[in-house]
């Protein structure tokens, strides 16, 4: 079963209670991060890994950007790729 965007919704607020709030709220640009994550590996913790490593909207655009770029370059981007690079940014903000 592929999750939706309401799933991930769901998920989110499982596994994250205390920002539940928050996710009910997520941004266009999270909610455009989510829809390319979900083209680059459609599993949920591979998006809840990325979302929760790039926790701030300067870094999910970051993701967003890279995405977009390197899809205009005529590059592949893999889900290690994204994983590694979520993982820098989060480590930025610890």
């Amino acid at each position: 079963m592929v999750p939706t965007y309401g799933m991930m919704i769901e998920i989110f607020k499982m596994r994250l209670p205390q920002e539940a709030k928050v996710v009910a709220e997520l941004s266009n640009t999270a909610k455009q991060l989510i829809a390319e994550l979900e083209k680059i590996r459609d599993d949920e913790d591979f998006i809840l890994g990325v979302m929760s490593n790039a926790r701030s909207e300067d870094a999910r655009g970051k993701l967003l950007d890279y995405i977009h770029m390197a899809k205009r370059m005529g590059d592949s981007v893999t889900s290690d790729d994204i994983a590694i690079l979520s993982l820098t940014m989060g480590q930025e903000h610890e």
